[in-house]
């Protein structure tokens, strides 16, 4: 199985809506695209949330883990891992995150060698991450 990871962004709307309406900046929109296509489920990585499912509702939220100190990104990390442990157990699942560093770092620090994960954009600025989605959207 292939799971989708994708990182929330600041781009909301102003009302309580489905996680996959809720989110609007143009990388998170390329990557629920890229995901819906390429993977079997699809999961967003959210400062506030954790890990939460497309249809789950939400209230738009002003957080982001470039604010957290190392043991509150550790504590989240823990937190949006279990989560994955839950939702999908399977070890022989590929994960491929479409995230930014420091929600890879925290959720990495508790998956040491226990998921599989591919990161496709890695090191890729975030023009340069747009540039490959619309290429692997053929857009």
């Amino acid at each position: 199985m292939r799971v989708g990871l994708v990182g929330c962004c600041k781009s909301k709307l102003d009302v309580p809506s489905r996680a996959s309406e809720l989110y609007r900046g143009p990388l998170f929109l390329r990557s629920m695209a890229y995901v819906e296509r390429g993977c079997d489920a699809w999961g967003i990585l959210s400062a506030k949330h954790g890990l939460v499912m497309p249809d789950q509702v939400i209230a738009p939220y002003e957080k982001t883990l470039h604010d957290m100190k190392l043991p509150e990104l550790i504590e989240w990390g823990e937190w949006a891992h279990a989560r994955m442990h839950t939702l999908w157990p399977d070890p022989d699942t590929e994960f491929v995150v479409l995230a930014g560093y420091l929600y890879r770092f925290a959720v990495a620090v508790h998956s040491c060698c226990e998921f599989r994960s591919v990161i496709p954009m890695r090191g890729l600025a975030i023009g340069k991450q747009l540039q490959w989605l619309n290429r692997e959207l053929g857009q």
